[in-house]
């Protein structure tokens, strides 16, 4: 905007501009503080304010339904689903760091991260953990 400024006006008034336009950003930065006060009180209100007022994080918004979305294509039609062995493969990390540690956890996902990570060792998909093969012998 300041550009435009410099192109259309007098070098006599561009410093006038300026200032203009930097208190014009300076009210603008105390209305979005205010409102950042008030929209913090609930995660509702904090939905609204991203949705009606700023657009900072649609971008971010997309990537996550676009990813959940692939996420259940491939976990109903594919046993060679790659983001459904790195989430469990996570789950499984965060089990065993987790303090206190659980006696017994991950029965719910276990069986379907093994049979996951053949279905994609099968399908020469390149997945790089712990080099073992379905029979539990090294793979090099």
């Amino acid at each position: 905007m300041i550009n435009t400024f410099k192109e259309i006006t007098p070098k006599s008034i561009l410093p006038i501009a300026k200032t203009i336009y930097n208190q014009y950003q300076n009210i603008l930065m105390i209305i979005d503080i205010g409102l950042l006060r008030v929209v913090s009180i609930s995660p509702l209100l904090s939905s609204l304010y991203y949705t009606f007022i700023s657009s900072q994080f649609r971008r971010e918004q997309q990537a996550v339904i676009n990813g959940r979305l692939n996420y259940y294509k491939n976990l109903n039609f594919n046993k060679n689903n790659t983001y459904l062995l790195r989430r469990n493969i996570h789950r499984l990390e965060k089990g065993l760091i987790m303090q206190p540690r659980r006696d017994v956890f991950a029965i719910d996902y276990i069986e379907e991260t093994v049979n996951t990570y053949c279905g994609c060792a099968r399908g020469r998909e390149k997945v790089f953990l712990l080099m073992m093969n379905c029979n539990g012998a090294m793979m090099f």
